[in-house]
């Protein structure tokens, strides 16, 4: 089976092109020698006594989270030819795996979300879903460059860097959780039940249909996939989140307070508090 994947991926790797920035799963790009370059980059703008802003992002399991649906799609928006995305989509079909541990192996379960561990052909898919998915935000390296699931981005002003990030993050969030794991999620919220001590006195318990469970690991994780989607499309308005407090930064230039105004609205901010903000964030 590994024979057959390496000759579909040389037989792909022919008629994709992958983009220069991405250096993991590519042959003749060491990541080793690649990471030196940021490096490179910090010292340069360190003997100039410039601004030089780098962060570091690790898609976590990412490589897991590949919904397959989305893998045929970029696969074939890549330029592969329909005979390929069958071949890949047979490779796939009814996966199934098992986990060993110390005190034994559980009975095989079907695998429908992310790809193969261990196949020669899931990097370069991965590969091509990373490029199709970062065709509109990535830059020239080493401005931008990426290891595999993790990112470099880099930019001369702190400002440009958060931007870039958010762009990342809004576009690679299309990497999201499996149906499957939304189901448990759901099931795990649905029907709870809590209570109130107050000393030695207990209430009923009260069904709970609203907010995250108290005490939850799982809670905080939640509670930021919620508020992801709360950013500021204007460039002069900033917005910055602290769990569930939010900070709106606005530049207001030659008395022009629209869109700062606009962005306070959308974030549900009253007019008492917004117009605190507006002489608060003036000397921006």
């Amino acid at each position: 089976m590994k024979l057959w994947e390496r000759v579909v991926e040389a037989m792909l790797r022919k008629v994709v092109e992958v983009c220069e920035q991405q250096y993991g799963f590519m042959p003749r790009k060491s990541t080793t020698v690649a990471i030196f370059a940021p490096g490179i980059l910090m010292e340069k703008y360190r003997d100039g006594q410039r601004e030089l802003h780098c962060v570091f992002v690790d898609l976590e399991k990412a490589y897991d989270r590949v919904p397959r649906e989305e893998l045929w799609y970029y696969m074939r928006k890549s330029g592969v030819a329909e005979k390929f995305v069958r071949v890949a989509q047979d490779m796939y079909e009814r996966s199934r795996t098992v986990v060993r541990c110390a005190v034994g192996q559980t009975e095989e379960f079907n695998v429908e979300v992310g790809l193969n561990q261990g196949s020669a052909l899931s990097p370069f898919l991965f590969a091509m879903v990373m490029d199709q998915l970062s065709e509109e935000v990535r830059q020239e390296s080493p401005w931008t460059m990426m290891f595999a699931d993790d990112i470099v981005i880099c930019s001369e002003s702190r400002e440009q860097v958060e931007e870039n990030l958010e762009r990342w993050r809004d576009k690679l969030f299309q990497l999201n959780v499996p149906d499957s794991m939304c189901s448990w999620i759901t099931d795990f919220l649905t029907d709870r039940r809590q209570f109130v001590r107050l000393g030695t006195l207990v209430s009923d318990l009260q069904h709970i249909s609203t907010g995250s469970p108290q005490g939850c690991v799982l809670s905080p994780r939640l509670f930021s996939l919620y508020t992801n989607g709360c950013t500021s499309g204007h460039q002069s308005v900033k917005l910055l989140k602290f769990a569930d407090d939010t900070t709106l930064l606005g530049l207001i230039s030659d008395g022009d307070e629209s869109a700062y105004k606009e962005r306070t609205r959308v974030a549900g901010l009253g007019t008492q508090n917004r117009d605190k903000n507006i002489d608060r964030n003036n000397t921006m």
